[in-house]
């Protein structure tokens, strides 16, 4: 990994620009990588929520209850994809999921933490769910990529967004209607081809009438990684503003072609 050589220019961004960005990057740089993962992780997902449904005639709220409690490990997964694909475009998948291993036990203390948030949130009919999801946005970044493990990773994740609230609660907003746009995009989509072109009428169902579909589920995995994208972007958007990230990783850079040059002349 060259830190010098990041594959985008560390700067202060507006959300608009955090939200374009990550969506050239998942068509770009990081389609091949992204491609091969969701081969890995996010087929066998799928494929394992539709045989609850069909091989186990598990009710669809059950089939989204798992889609929902396994999605957050694959995000992680993408995240750290992300965060080294800007800097070593070559990477593996291997090498992804092998850095991945290496942060799952905090990643899981992070879950909980994250599915406690959700549960006191949702005591007071919901009304404290956006401030649970604001102080819980950067959880996984702060576990994943800062090597932080349970309070102090929630701490952290709570002080990054502190002095940006307002914007952590447009963001949270974006990645919901990311999600949700994707389990519609992919259910209209399927609808007009197999339904409408074909006239083969709805053989799998209809998620307003169901409840769920194979389509619905496919779209709210395949937007893993664009919400993983994105929300890493903000991260170190927002590190770059509060931690002068990019000035760290530049005086970072330095020395370590300053070690190379050094071992090179011994």
């Amino acid at each position: 990994m060259n830190l010098g050589d990041s594959a985008i220019v560390l700067r202060p961004r507006n959300l608009t620009e955090v939200m374009d960005l990550a969506f050239r990057l998942c068509f770009s740089l990081a389609f091949s990588l992204y491609a091969r993962l969701t081969l890995f992780a996010i087929v066998p997902l799928l494929a394992g929520c539709l045989a609850l449904r069909y091989a186990l005639d598990a009710p669809w709220s059950l089939v989204w209850l798992a889609a929902f409690l396994t999605v957050p490990f694959v995000e992680a997964l993408f995240t750290v994809a992300v965060s080294q694909i800007i800097f070593s475009p070559t990477i593996t998948p291997r090498a992804v999921f092998a850095l991945f291993r290496k942060r799952f036990g905090a990643l899981l203390g992070s879950f909980f933490i994250r599915i406690l948030g959700l549960l006191i949130g949702s005591l007071a009919l919901f009304l404290l769910l956006p401030f649970v999801g604001i102080r819980l946005l950067l959880l996984d970044e702060a576990c994943l990529l800062e090597g932080l493990s349970g309070s102090r990773a929630h701490e952290r994740a709570q002080r990054l967004v502190s002095m940006r609230t307002g914007d952590a609660f447009l963001v949270l907003l974006m990645l919901l209607g990311a999600r949700f746009g994707g389990v519609l995009t992919a259910e209209l989509l399927f609808d007009g081809l197999v339904n409408d072109l074909l006239q083969f009428g709805r053989p799998f169902g209809w998620l307003f009438d169901d409840g769920g579909s194979p389509a619905a589920l496919a779209g709210f995995f395949l937007a893993v990684p664009f919400v993983a994208t994105a929300r890493f972007l903000y991260y170190i958007d927002t590190r770059t503003r509060e931690d002068g990230w990019d000035i760290q990783l530049r005086f970072t850079a330095i020395r370590a072609r300053a070690e190379q040059e050094r071992r090179r002349a011994a």
